[in-house]
């Protein structure tokens, strides 16, 4: 049984993984409900991780105005990973509410998981010369770290959360 501490940044993303654990899925596509529970919960996730950012990477004068912009177009890229994750996801709740995941599943979800960190990394770089053009690189670097941060506690949280594979 998953146990999910609702005080945690992720926990809402640990809501909805468990919530599809519960669920008998049929198919392995979002219906329009799960859908819209990952827009919410992407969307709550996306503020607190913004908030975070905001607290944390101590912008000054200028910096916010010219930051901000190249941000918001790195969420917007982003999302093209995170879609993948959902669907990792969604592919191995389905499979484990089935009663567990096959080696050709077990096979192409790897894949999957690797071509999304691939994805990750691709958009790493291509956002570096972005955000150097609007901060200088000390602020650049904390801005990766506050980065990463936020996606390890959300990965150890998913795999503190997440069953393992039978």
């Amino acid at each position: 049984m998953l146990t999910i501490n609702r005080k945690t940044p992720c926990a809402l993303l640990l809501i909805v993984f468990a919530w599809l654990l519960s669920l008998p899925l049929a198919a392995e596509t979002l219906t329009p409900a799960l859908e819209a529970e990952v827009a919410s919960t992407r969307q709550v996730l996306e503020a607190k991780h913004r908030g975070f950012i905001a607290r944390n990477l101590e912008l000054e004068g200028s910096q916010n105005q010219k930051f901000w912009p190249v941000y918001d177009a790195y969420l917007d890229a982003k999302r093209e990973a995170d879609d993948l994750m959902w669907q990792i996801i969604l592919r191995y709740a389905n499979a484990h509410n089935q009663g567990g995941i096959s080696e050709a599943l077990a096979d192409d979800l790897l894949a999957q998981g690797v071509k999304m960190l691939e994805m990750r990394l691709a958009l790493h770089r291509q956002f570096l010369p972005r955000f150097k053009a609007v901060l200088p690189s000390i602020k650049v670097a904390r801005f990766y770290q506050l980065v990463n941060r936020l996606d390890n506690k959300m990965e150890m949280e998913m795999a503190q959360n997440v069953p393992l594979v039978d």
